[in-house]
Order: structure tokens, then C-alpha cells, then sequence
């Protein structure tokens, strides 16, 4: 039984990524897990666009500096939109409310205008978090390709974690859409530099249709816990 509930139905794999986490495993640099070890068959990757910066008025913006550099890597953390209560339906079948599609779509817009660019979007499977990137992707005037996989349905922090370390090197940017309390743990335990006030708003709350972005000047698999630099982080009106 995971986090989220009992599991019901066939298991879906999709992607590249599909499948389910290894039954055991020590974690990664003291974020419980269960890494699993990078597959050459895993896609290589194209360079990031170049983007622009602005603000949308109304949405909670923090500053970016010191982003750019080929040693630089960008992670973007995405916490699904809003979804219908529990007892609604099976867990990974829930989908968003009204307000979830609509702060889903604010984020895509963030995303697009704030000139963060990565080159590959991995999203669980779970039906929240898929429509959460759906909402986001008209918005984005260059989206990356995007794999759902069950692995980040059932991931713990150390999980996402893991999926992060085995990247390609020639990858330059990812974006996550996950769920709580991994993506907020994660993004809090990368965090190890920063503004003040940006990692005041992180640890206080990640709120649904949240984007917290970090900076890692080291390659993939040196990333862990206190290594990023939170450079911004954006949260939906009221979230």
C-alpha cells in the first residue's frame, strides 16, 4: 500500500520511466528512497530554448538572479492543481477541480513568461497530476517532451530524488509534476541557498498548482540535499 491509498486497477506504465519503485533500497544522502540506477535505453536530450523574464500582476513572483551558465542545471518542481475530494473516486483516478485546471494554467503561464526553460517534463501517472501539465501546456510556447511515470506517483522525497540523479548529462533542465509531501520536502531539502524570503514562503507552505525552481552548479548525480540554490518560487492566487 502506498501514501496515497490502496492501489486498484491495472498498473499503467508509461514512458520510458514506467514502472514501479524497487521494493527496497537505502535512499540517498539521508532522504528515505528507493533509487533506481539509470537505464542507457533512457532518451538523450536537445538544448533549452532561450525564454524571457516578466510578471503576471496579481501572482506571487520572486526575483531570479544568477541563473545561466553551461554549469548551471535547472530543476523545476511542479505540486499537481487542486483535485475532487478523496472519496470521489480511486485515488489515481481524481481529477481537478475548477480551481485546479485554472491554477494550473496561471502556473503555465508563470512558467512561459518567467523565461524558465527545461528539456524534458516527467509527470506521475496519476490522472491530477496529468491534467495539471495538460493545463500548463498551451501556455508554453516551447514545451519539452513530457514522460508519466508510475514511479513518481508512489515517490518519497528520496524518490524524486533519484529520479533526478540519473538524468543524462547532457540534460540541462527538468521539470517534475508530483504530489505532496514529496515535492515540497524536495524542493525544501535541495534548498540550500537562497533568499531569505524565498525559503521563508517554501518552508511555510507548497501549495496546489505551487513552482518551486532551483539551480544546481554540479552535475546530476552530485545533487542532494542543500546543494540548490531556490531561485524562484510562485504560488496561485489564495494558494
Amino acid at each position: 500500500m502506498s501514501r496515497h491509498g490502496p492501489r486498484r486497477g491495472r498498473p499503467r506504465r508509461v514512458g520510458p520511466y514506467g514502472g514501479q519503485l524497487a521494493p527496497e533500497g537505502l535512499g540517498i544522502n539521508g532522504l528515505p528512497g528507493h533509487p533506481r540506477p539509470h537505464s542507457p535505453s533512457e532518451p538523450a536530450f536537445v538544448p533549452r530554448p532561450p525564454g524571457h523574464t516578466s510578471a503576471r500582476k496579481g501572482e506571487r513572483r520572486c526575483p531570479v538572479s544568477g541563473i545561466g551558465g553551461s554549469d548551471r542545471r535547472l530543476i523545476v518542481i511542479v505540486r499537481h492543481g487542486k483535485a475532487v475530494p478523496k472519496h470521489t473516486a480511486a485515488d489515481p483516478d481524481r481529477d481537478l477541480t475548477a480551481r485546479g485546471r485554472r491554477d494550473a494554467g496561471a502556473a503555465g503561464r508563470w512558467l512561459e513568461q518567467s523565461g524558465h526553460r527545461v528539456d524534458l517534463a516527467v509527470s506521475s501517472t496519476s490522472l491530477r497530476t496529468r491534467r495539471t501539465w495538460q493545463m500548463m501546456l498551451p501556455h508554453l510556447s516551447a514545451p519539452p517532451p513530457a514522460y508519466y511515470t508510475e514511479e513518481l506517483y508512489h515517490a518519497d522525497a528520496g524518490g524524486l530524488l533519484a529520479v533526478l540523479r540519473r538524468q543524462a548529462p547532457e540534460l540541462s533542465g527538468i521539470l517534475l509534476v508530483g504530489h505532496n509531501p514529496a515535492v515540497h520536502e524536495l524542493a525544501a531539502a535541495l534548498a540550500g541557498s537562497g533568499t531569505k524570503n524565498l525559503r521563508n514562503h517554501l518552508d511555510q507552505a507548497f501549495p496546489t498548482s505551487s513552482i518551486a525552481v532551483l539551480t544546481v552548479s554540479r552535475p546530476w548525480d552530485g545533487i542532494g540535499p542543500g546543494t540548490a540554490r531556490l531561485a524562484d518560487l510562485w504560488t496561485p492566487q489564495g494558494g
